[in-house]
Protein backbone atom coordinates (compact mmCIF):
# COMPACT_ATOMS: atom_id res chain seq x y z
CA UNK A 1 0.00 0.00 0.00
CA UNK A 2 1.69 3.74 -1.11
CA UNK A 3 2.25 5.76 2.03
CA UNK A 4 0.47 9.05 0.43
CA UNK A 5 -2.79 6.49 -0.55
CA UNK A 6 -3.00 5.09 3.04
CA UNK A 7 -2.77 8.73 5.12
CA UNK A 8 -5.12 10.00 2.62
CA UNK A 9 -7.90 7.73 4.16
CA UNK A 10 -6.32 6.89 7.40
CA UNK A 11 -5.31 8.77 10.52
CA UNK A 12 -2.57 7.06 12.32
CA UNK A 13 -2.33 7.87 16.43
CA UNK A 14 0.91 9.41 16.93
CA UNK A 15 2.60 5.91 18.22
CA UNK A 16 1.70 4.93 14.94
CA UNK A 17 2.90 7.83 13.36
CA UNK A 18 5.95 7.29 15.10
CA UNK A 19 6.82 3.75 14.46
CA UNK A 20 6.85 4.78 10.73
CA UNK A 21 8.81 7.44 11.08
CA UNK A 22 11.17 5.49 12.46
CA UNK A 23 11.64 3.74 9.61
CA UNK A 24 11.94 6.82 7.37
CA UNK A 25 14.87 8.36 9.90
CA UNK A 26 16.46 4.86 9.49
CA UNK A 27 16.63 5.23 5.83
CA UNK A 28 18.36 8.63 4.99
CA UNK A 29 17.54 12.12 3.55
CA UNK A 30 16.18 11.13 1.07
CA UNK A 31 14.63 7.72 -0.71
CA UNK A 32 12.27 5.81 -3.65
CA UNK A 33 9.15 4.65 -3.10
CA UNK A 34 7.97 4.01 0.56
CA UNK A 35 4.61 1.47 1.33
CA UNK A 36 3.01 -0.18 4.17
CA UNK A 37 3.13 -4.63 4.26
CA UNK A 38 0.27 -6.54 5.32
CA UNK A 39 2.46 -6.98 8.07
CA UNK A 40 2.57 -3.93 9.21
CA UNK A 41 5.88 -2.97 8.00
CA UNK A 42 7.33 -0.14 5.76
CA UNK A 43 9.27 -0.84 2.54
CA UNK A 44 11.39 1.82 2.08
CA UNK A 45 13.14 1.58 -1.57
CA UNK A 46 16.32 3.14 -2.59
CA UNK A 47 16.49 6.30 -4.88
CA UNK A 48 16.30 5.19 -8.59
CA UNK A 49 15.01 5.93 -11.43
CA UNK A 50 12.08 6.93 -10.48
CA UNK A 51 13.29 10.40 -8.62
CA UNK A 52 13.72 10.74 -4.69
CA UNK A 53 11.50 11.96 -2.17
CA UNK A 54 12.60 14.15 0.35
CA UNK A 55 12.48 12.37 3.98
CA UNK A 56 12.04 15.38 5.32
CA UNK A 57 8.48 15.95 3.62
CA UNK A 58 7.03 12.59 4.36
CA UNK A 59 7.83 13.24 7.77
CA UNK A 60 5.91 16.53 7.51
CA UNK A 61 3.11 14.49 5.78
CA UNK A 62 3.34 11.56 8.67
CA UNK A 63 3.05 14.66 11.56
CA UNK A 64 0.16 16.23 9.48
CA UNK A 65 -1.50 13.35 9.46
CA UNK A 66 -0.63 12.11 13.61
CA UNK A 67 -2.35 15.50 14.65
CA UNK A 68 -5.96 14.56 14.24
CA UNK A 69 -6.31 13.27 17.76
CA UNK A 70 -10.05 12.02 19.14
CA UNK A 71 -11.79 14.26 21.50
CA UNK A 72 -10.26 13.82 24.49
CA UNK A 73 -6.65 12.37 23.70
CA UNK A 74 -5.15 10.66 26.39
CA UNK A 75 -1.93 11.88 27.95
CA UNK A 76 0.51 9.37 26.50
CA UNK A 77 -1.09 10.18 23.03
CA UNK A 78 0.04 14.03 23.45
CA UNK A 79 3.09 13.35 24.91
CA UNK A 80 3.84 11.16 21.38
CA UNK A 81 2.99 13.06 19.44
CA UNK A 82 5.40 15.85 20.96
CA UNK A 83 7.73 13.41 20.72
CA UNK A 84 6.81 13.01 16.55
CA UNK A 85 7.28 16.93 16.57
CA UNK A 86 10.71 17.15 18.23
CA UNK A 87 11.96 14.21 15.78
CA UNK A 88 10.52 15.60 12.30
CA UNK A 89 11.68 19.44 13.26
CA UNK A 90 15.16 18.96 14.79
CA UNK A 91 17.37 18.66 12.02
CA UNK A 92 20.31 19.65 14.47
CA UNK A 93 20.44 16.02 15.16
CA UNK A 94 21.06 12.98 12.97
CA UNK A 95 18.11 11.12 11.53
CA UNK A 96 19.21 7.93 13.10
CA UNK A 97 20.04 10.01 16.84
CA UNK A 98 15.98 11.17 16.44
CA UNK A 99 15.25 7.57 15.10
CA UNK A 100 16.64 5.89 18.78
CA UNK A 101 15.04 8.92 20.63
CA UNK A 102 11.42 8.37 19.01
CA UNK A 103 12.05 4.50 19.98
CA UNK A 104 12.81 5.24 23.45
CA UNK A 105 9.55 7.48 23.60
CA UNK A 106 7.10 4.66 22.63
CA UNK A 107 9.15 2.17 24.80
CA UNK A 108 8.65 4.93 27.92
CA UNK A 109 5.30 5.51 27.33
CA UNK A 110 3.97 1.85 26.08
CA UNK A 111 6.02 -0.35 27.37
CA UNK A 112 9.06 -2.78 25.52
CA UNK A 113 6.55 -4.48 23.20
CA UNK A 114 5.04 -1.66 21.65
CA UNK A 115 6.87 -1.76 18.52
CA UNK A 116 4.93 -5.36 17.65
CA UNK A 117 2.33 -4.29 18.83
CA UNK A 118 1.89 -1.20 16.56
CA UNK A 119 3.17 -3.13 13.70
CA UNK A 120 -0.19 -5.05 14.15
CA UNK A 121 -2.46 -2.16 14.62
CA UNK A 122 -1.01 -0.53 10.88
CA UNK A 123 -1.01 -4.02 9.39
CA UNK A 124 -5.02 -4.38 10.59
CA UNK A 125 -5.27 -1.05 8.64
CA UNK A 126 -3.38 -2.09 5.65
CA UNK A 127 -5.33 -5.37 5.28
CA UNK A 128 -8.90 -3.29 5.82
CA UNK A 129 -7.98 -0.23 2.95
CA UNK A 130 -6.66 -3.55 0.97
CA UNK A 131 -9.88 -5.78 0.90
CA UNK A 132 -11.81 -3.29 -0.06
CA UNK A 133 -10.55 -1.03 -2.88
CA UNK A 134 -9.80 -4.02 -4.83
CA UNK A 135 -13.62 -4.33 -5.77
CA UNK A 136 -14.24 -0.94 -7.18
CA UNK A 137 -14.18 -1.63 -10.74
CA UNK A 138 -16.73 -4.32 -10.14
CA UNK A 139 -19.67 -1.17 -10.32
CA UNK A 140 -18.37 -0.16 -13.75
CA UNK A 141 -18.99 -3.68 -15.09
CA UNK A 142 -22.26 -3.78 -14.16
CA UNK A 143 -23.55 -0.23 -14.67
CA UNK A 144 -21.91 0.06 -18.15
CA UNK A 145 -23.70 -3.34 -19.39
CA UNK A 146 -25.61 -2.28 -22.83
CA UNK A 147 -28.38 -4.44 -21.79
CA UNK A 148 -29.84 -1.73 -19.39
CA UNK A 149 -31.57 0.84 -21.26
CA UNK A 150 -34.20 1.17 -18.07
CA UNK A 151 -32.21 3.63 -16.97
CA UNK A 152 -32.62 6.32 -19.67
CA UNK A 153 -35.98 5.31 -20.65
CA UNK A 154 -37.21 6.43 -16.93
CA UNK A 155 -36.25 9.97 -17.62
CA UNK A 156 -32.97 9.77 -15.65
CA UNK A 157 -30.42 11.28 -16.50
CA UNK A 158 -26.93 9.93 -18.58
CA UNK A 159 -25.18 7.83 -16.04
CA UNK A 160 -27.47 8.66 -12.74
CA UNK A 161 -27.45 4.70 -12.41
CA UNK A 162 -23.87 4.75 -12.08
CA UNK A 163 -23.71 7.18 -9.63
CA UNK A 164 -26.49 5.70 -7.39
CA UNK A 165 -23.99 2.74 -7.71
CA UNK A 166 -20.71 4.52 -7.11
CA UNK A 167 -22.22 6.15 -4.41
CA UNK A 168 -23.45 3.35 -2.52
CA UNK A 169 -20.33 1.31 -2.68
CA UNK A 170 -18.34 3.72 -1.52
CA UNK A 171 -20.69 4.49 1.16
CA UNK A 172 -20.50 0.59 2.53
CA UNK A 173 -16.79 0.68 1.46
CA UNK A 174 -16.25 3.49 3.87
CA UNK A 175 -18.17 1.77 6.45
CA UNK A 176 -16.43 -1.21 7.03
CA UNK A 177 -13.21 0.49 6.84
CA UNK A 178 -14.22 2.65 9.91
CA UNK A 179 -15.56 -0.22 11.59
CA UNK A 180 -12.52 -1.82 11.19
CA UNK A 181 -10.37 1.22 12.19
CA UNK A 182 -12.35 2.26 15.36
CA UNK A 183 -11.35 -1.56 16.44
CA UNK A 184 -7.73 -1.45 15.72
CA UNK A 185 -7.81 2.29 17.65
CA UNK A 186 -10.30 0.83 20.27
CA UNK A 187 -6.54 -0.67 21.54
CA UNK A 188 -4.46 2.73 21.07
CA UNK A 189 -6.55 4.57 23.43
CA UNK A 190 -9.08 6.62 21.31
CA UNK A 191 -12.48 7.61 23.04
CA UNK A 192 -14.92 5.57 20.31
CA UNK A 193 -18.33 5.49 23.22
CA UNK A 194 -18.97 8.94 23.40
CA UNK A 195 -18.84 10.34 19.46
CA UNK A 196 -17.30 9.59 16.38
CA UNK A 197 -13.83 9.21 15.93
CA UNK A 198 -12.64 12.67 14.16
CA UNK A 199 -9.45 11.12 12.78
CA UNK A 200 -10.68 8.55 10.95
CA UNK A 201 -14.79 9.57 10.30
CA UNK A 202 -12.93 12.82 9.44
CA UNK A 203 -10.64 11.45 6.48
CA UNK A 204 -13.21 9.87 5.11
CA UNK A 205 -14.85 13.05 4.85
CA UNK A 206 -17.48 13.50 7.82
CA UNK A 207 -20.38 12.40 5.32
CA UNK A 208 -24.00 13.75 6.15
CA UNK A 209 -24.74 10.00 5.95
CA UNK A 210 -22.40 9.29 8.68
CA UNK A 211 -24.56 9.22 11.94
CA UNK A 212 -21.83 9.96 14.18
CA UNK A 213 -20.73 12.79 12.42
CA UNK A 214 -21.03 16.64 13.86
CA UNK A 215 -23.91 18.62 13.26
CA UNK A 216 -23.68 18.90 9.27
CA UNK A 217 -27.11 21.13 8.94
CA UNK A 218 -26.94 24.17 10.04
CA UNK A 219 -24.36 26.28 7.87
CA UNK A 220 -25.96 24.28 4.52
CA UNK A 221 -28.57 26.87 4.15
CA UNK A 222 -27.87 30.10 2.45
CA UNK A 223 -31.53 30.72 1.61
CA UNK A 224 -31.30 31.77 5.85
CA UNK A 225 -29.53 34.85 4.83
CA UNK A 226 -26.26 36.16 5.89
CA UNK A 227 -24.24 35.16 9.65
CA UNK A 228 -25.84 36.40 12.50
CA UNK A 229 -23.41 39.60 13.55
CA UNK A 230 -21.76 38.88 16.83
CA UNK A 231 -21.94 41.89 19.21
CA UNK A 232 -20.50 45.08 18.20
CA UNK A 233 -17.86 44.84 21.08
CA UNK A 234 -17.16 41.46 19.96
CA UNK A 235 -17.03 42.71 16.50
CA UNK A 236 -13.33 42.65 15.98
CA UNK A 237 -11.85 40.90 18.80
CA UNK A 238 -9.87 38.82 16.35
CA UNK A 239 -8.91 39.96 12.80
CA UNK A 240 -11.19 39.43 9.89
CA UNK A 241 -8.99 38.05 7.02
CA UNK A 242 -11.87 36.17 5.50
CA UNK A 243 -16.04 36.00 5.54
CA UNK A 244 -18.11 33.01 7.58
CA UNK A 245 -18.46 31.46 3.61
CA UNK A 246 -16.86 31.66 0.31
CA UNK A 247 -16.76 29.97 -3.23
CA UNK A 248 -17.59 26.26 -2.10
CA UNK A 249 -17.16 26.82 1.51
CA UNK A 250 -20.74 27.31 3.28
CA UNK A 251 -19.19 27.21 6.98
CA UNK A 252 -16.22 26.44 9.19
CA UNK A 253 -16.63 26.31 12.78
CA UNK A 254 -13.99 25.60 15.27
CA UNK A 255 -14.04 23.78 18.55
CA UNK A 256 -12.41 23.29 21.96
CA UNK A 257 -12.83 19.31 22.84
CA UNK A 258 -10.71 19.98 26.33
CA UNK A 259 -9.60 22.26 28.31
CA UNK A 260 -6.96 24.70 27.32
CA UNK A 261 -4.86 27.08 28.52
CA UNK A 262 -1.89 29.47 27.82
CA UNK A 263 1.61 27.66 27.16
CA UNK A 264 0.04 24.12 26.75
CA UNK A 265 -1.58 22.04 24.29
CA UNK A 266 -5.42 22.79 23.28
CA UNK A 267 -7.34 19.76 21.92
CA UNK A 268 -9.25 21.44 19.15
CA UNK A 269 -11.64 20.14 16.23
CA UNK A 270 -12.57 22.10 12.88
CA UNK A 271 -15.48 21.10 10.64
CA UNK A 272 -15.48 22.60 7.40
CA UNK A 273 -19.31 22.62 5.40
CA UNK A 274 -19.19 23.07 1.55
CA UNK A 275 -20.78 22.82 -1.15
CA UNK A 276 -20.50 18.87 -2.74
CA UNK A 277 -18.36 18.64 -5.99
CA UNK A 278 -18.09 15.75 -8.69
CA UNK A 279 -14.68 15.61 -8.12
CA UNK A 280 -11.88 15.11 -5.27
CA UNK A 281 -10.39 17.74 -3.87
CA UNK A 282 -8.16 18.69 -1.09
CA UNK A 283 -9.49 21.07 1.90
CA UNK A 284 -7.11 23.09 3.60
CA UNK A 285 -7.24 24.80 7.00
CA UNK A 286 -5.16 26.39 9.97
CA UNK A 287 -6.08 27.37 13.69
CA UNK A 288 -4.59 30.74 14.60
CA UNK A 289 -3.93 32.01 18.28
CA UNK A 290 -4.57 36.18 18.57
CA UNK A 291 -4.57 37.99 21.48
CA UNK A 292 -7.92 40.06 21.90
CA UNK A 293 -8.21 43.43 19.84
CA UNK A 294 -4.50 43.37 18.81
CA UNK A 295 -3.38 42.62 15.57
CA UNK A 296 -1.80 39.37 15.04
CA UNK A 297 -2.24 35.49 14.70
CA UNK A 298 0.35 32.94 15.07
CA UNK A 299 -0.93 29.61 13.19
CA UNK A 300 -0.73 26.39 13.10
CA UNK A 301 0.68 23.88 10.44
CA UNK A 302 -1.62 23.29 7.71
CA UNK A 303 -3.68 20.31 8.11
CA UNK A 304 -5.48 18.96 4.94
CA UNK A 305 -8.18 16.18 4.58
CA UNK A 306 -9.19 15.02 0.92
CA UNK A 307 -13.05 15.20 0.15
CA UNK A 308 -14.06 12.72 -2.32
CA UNK A 309 -16.73 13.51 -4.73
CA UNK A 310 -20.59 14.47 -3.21
CA UNK A 311 -19.21 15.19 0.47
CA UNK A 312 -20.35 18.03 2.35
CA UNK A 313 -18.15 17.89 5.62
CA UNK A 314 -15.33 17.54 6.66
CA UNK A 315 -13.43 17.32 10.17
CA UNK A 316 -10.34 16.38 12.18
CA UNK A 317 -8.97 17.12 15.54
CA UNK A 318 -5.94 18.26 16.54
CA UNK A 319 -4.21 19.41 19.38
CA UNK A 320 -2.76 22.98 19.15
CA UNK A 321 -0.01 24.88 20.77
CA UNK A 322 -1.36 28.07 22.79
CA UNK A 323 0.96 30.61 22.85
CA UNK A 324 1.51 32.47 26.78
CA UNK A 325 -0.49 35.32 27.79
CA UNK A 326 -3.88 36.36 28.36
CA UNK A 327 -7.00 37.12 26.50
CA UNK A 328 -6.55 34.95 24.24
CA UNK A 329 -9.01 33.53 21.18
CA UNK A 330 -8.45 30.71 18.31
CA UNK A 331 -10.19 30.84 14.47
CA UNK A 332 -9.76 28.58 11.57
CA UNK A 333 -8.77 29.88 8.62
CA UNK A 334 -9.25 27.78 4.92
CA UNK A 335 -6.85 28.31 2.53
CA UNK A 336 -8.63 25.47 0.01
CA UNK A 337 -10.68 25.22 -2.19
CA UNK A 338 -11.74 29.31 -0.89
CA UNK A 339 -11.00 31.47 2.31
CA UNK A 340 -13.30 31.42 5.05
CA UNK A 341 -12.97 32.15 8.80
CA UNK A 342 -14.49 30.51 11.55
CA UNK A 343 -16.19 32.25 14.50
CA UNK A 344 -13.53 33.17 17.05
CA UNK A 345 -13.30 30.97 20.26
CA UNK A 346 -11.81 32.22 23.99
CA UNK A 347 -9.39 30.02 24.63
CA UNK A 348 -10.10 30.85 28.49
CA UNK A 349 -13.18 33.48 29.94
CA UNK A 350 -15.16 35.42 27.71
CA UNK A 351 -14.32 37.09 23.52
CA UNK A 352 -14.36 40.76 25.70
CA UNK A 353 -11.45 43.03 24.81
Amino acid sequence: MPFDRLLSVVALTPAQASLVAVRLLDAGSGVGAVTFTLSGDVVVDPPGVDGTTCVAELLEQLLQNARRLPSHPTQAQVVLLRRLEDAVRAPQLEPAARARELEAALADTLGPSATQRLAGEVAALVEAFVRITPSAPEPDERSASPSRPVSAAAGRPPGRSKALIHSRTRGRRVAVLVLVAAAVLAGSGYALGGGPVPGIVGSFGGDDRVPTAPDTTAPDHPSTGPDKQQPPDRAEVVASLAGRRAGAITGVVLEKTGSCSPGGLCPVTVTVHMQAASTTRPITWRVGAARLCRSGIAWSAPTTVTALAGWTTVYASSAVRIPPGHSLALVALTSAPARAQSRPVPVTGSLHC
